[in-house]
């Protein structure tokens, strides 16, 4: 473990141990809703996202000349008029009336030249801290994607040499924001004093429920960029409210899975005007109508690497809209599915859905069968771990029956938990 890191968790357990919540309550030492992401770990789409002028890179290591995974931090160097984004897969939950602790490392061995560069550290659509080549550091908050607050940071150091800046924040009608800035001073670990945003009549920000990471845009080369670990804690034992929603498909709704290969049965998405609400998938179960063996794999995967069509579920060339499982509803579920489906990300990344499926994995299941007629047994077993699911995922669920001779109907059964 990096000695970078350790600092890290050594100044989060600090934190931890000595915090009170908006209210003045002593903060226990346990944690919910916590993202830790050392840079020491190979960049992988569970932990990491990647988008390269408005397109997401899904190996930027092998796929962009911009980006090289190095032992303990991850290497970008921008060529002119670039803009890069890295952040987290995973978009942490904010629980209210509890304090919430983000933190980003960073160094740059060639530095921003001029005010026409800048990078940005941010909580998504909640909180920027913005650096440009110039000199000028901001804190701002952010409404409707613009900016609501601001107040000029004073740095202790330049860009040149490592730096972890550290947000601290709660979010609710008396809401509170400040930044702190770590560096290395003659041997020792020093901290400035925090920048603080404050509001009494109010909201801060934006909900802050937002990935976080960094941006650059640049309009010069020759800048290197050494991008270090990140962490968000909300400093409570208290977990977010979850409700449970079963989501029950049958064979007559499903595609079939096919005799050879893997086939896309459906595929799941959450409603776009509800992109706010967490939720997560936490079982799932197959049932083939044929005594055979088959399996089911839930992939989460970007919407530009499948022909998921969730405006026409029923593929007859008019866009009727989302449909939601029969379970549910618009009023009580924020999930839509459709049948309409039928490519995915192999492990090369070529979106044919001809061979092994790729993708974040989100849940599975398999259905074994043994013996022949009325004699057929059949043994299940489920993935049962909640995995998130968000707004940009297009979660296929992929069939696949090793022994079959022919194309096989199966049911499905979901279940998610979300927090609203």
């Amino acid at each position: 473990m990096s000695g970078e890191h350790l600092a890290q968790l050594r100044r989060a357990a600090e934190s931890l141990g000595g915090s009170t919540d908006a209210f003045g309550q002593l903060i226990t030492k346990g944690t919910r809703n916590a993202l830790d992401l050392p840079a020491f770990y190979d960049f992988s789409e569970e932990r990491y996202r990647f988008i390269e002028n408005g397109t997401r890179i899904q190996d930027p290591d092998a796929d962009s000349t911009r980006f090289s995974d190095q032992d303990q931090q991850f290497l970008i160097e921008p060529n002119a008029g670039d803009a890069l984004e890295f952040k987290t897969a995973e978009k942490p939950r904010y629980v209210v009336g509890n304090d919430a602790d983000v933190t980003w490392s960073f160094k740059f061995p060639t530095p921003l030249q001029d005010a026409d560069d800048s990078f940005t550290l941010f909580v998504e659509e909640a909180f920027e801290i913005e650096y440009d080549g110039g000199g000028a550091v901001t804190f701002r908050s952010l409404e409707d994607g613009s900016e609501k607050q601001s107040e000029t940071v004073t740095t202790p150091n330049g860009l040149d040499s490592p730096s972890r800046p550290e947000l601290e924040f709660n979010w609710y009608a008396v809401g509170r924001a400040e930044v702190s800035i770590d560096y290395t001073d003659a041997s020792e670990q020093r901290t400035t004093t925090p920048t603080t945003l404050t509001v009494d009549d109010d909201w801060l920000s934006d909900d802050p429920t937002g990935r976080i990471g960094f941006r650059l845009d640049v309009a010069n080369s020759g800048i290197q960029l050494e991008a270090g670990s990140m962490a968000y804690i909300v400093l409570t034992d208290s977990p977010p409210t979850g409700r449970p929603k079963p989501h029950v498909f049958s064979s007559a709704e499903l595609n079939e899975v096919p005799a050879d290969g893997y086939g896309v049965v459906g595929a799941l998405r959450i409603d776009p005007e509800r992109d706010n609400v967490f939720t997560t998938i936490t079982s799932a179960q197959v049932t083939a109508e044929e005594g055979v063996d088959v399996e089911l794999y839930l992939k989460a995967v970007g919407t530009g690497q499948t022909d998921a069509d969730f405006l026409d579920p029923d593929d007859d060339g008019t866009d009727e809209g989302p449909a939601y499982p029969r379970s549910n509803s618009p009023q009580n579920s924020v999930i839509q599915w459709t049948p309409n489906a039928s490519t995915f990300p192999t492990r090369t990344y070529a979106v044919d859905g001809s061979t092994v499926p790729n993708g974040r994995s989100v849940g599975a299941a398999s259905e074994s069968a043994a013996g022949q007629g009325n004699s057929i047994t059949k043994t299940t077993r489920s993935f049962q771990r909640a995995r998130p699911v968000y707004a940009d995922d297009v979660v296929l669920m992929i069939g696949h029956a090793p022994d079959a001779s022919t194309a096989t109907a199966v049911d499905v059964f979901l279940e998610t938990q979300q927090d609203w």
